[in-house]
């Protein structure tokens, strides 16, 4: 693949990605300029991808931290998130579901970046050995570590809206 093509596969899960980490427009779209642009550098430095998709997430997330570690303060901040499922033209989808789908995604704020990472990750179709090599844990550990992140997501559920998911 060529990097217009890759550009027009990923920009826009990448850019629904970034806002679910709490990222602000404008600053999604930065982190991905800068994104795509040491993607370019690397293609045109010769360099292969396998999985351009996971270099891509990988980048991304290793700017997220680095863009946290340096404005810590943006978490106090009452951002809203980017909608946890795909963005749906299907005017079936009832009242009833998308009210879910908000509590459960209002959830997944609540945890801790790693852990909220795990799942959005696995809700997007990586593998397991693509979790590992974009959050920099063992293989064999990502199965546990998502285990124990729905774990905490259905404490929090019942805790919070225990009416709602009994």
């Amino acid at each position: 693949m060529d990097f217009d093509s890759i550009y027009q596969k990923y920009y826009n899960e990448l850019y629904a990605f970034a806002l679910k980490q709490n990222q602000l427009h404008s600053e999604a779209t930065d982190l991905l300029q800068d994104v795509f642009v040491a993607f370019y550098k690397q293609l045109k430095s010769g360099s292969t991808f396998e999985n351009p998709r996971a270099w891509l997430y990988k980048v991304l997330l290793n700017s997220i931290r680095t863009e946290y570690k340096i404005s810590r303060s943006r978490i106090e901040k009452n951002v809203e998130i980017g909608s946890f499922a795909e963005v749906s033209t299907d005017s079936s989808i009832d009242f009833y579901s998308a009210e879910r789908r908000i509590i459960v995604e209002t959830c997944i704020s609540q945890l801790p970046p790693d852990e909220r990472n795990l799942l959005l990750l696995y809700h997007k179709g990586f593998s397991y050995r693509e979790i590992s090599e974009i959050l920099n844990i063992g293989y064999t550990s990502v199965g546990t570590l998502i285990a124990r992140a729905t774990k905490k997501l259905k404490l929090i559920l019942n805790e919070q809206y225990h009416e709602l998911f009994e």
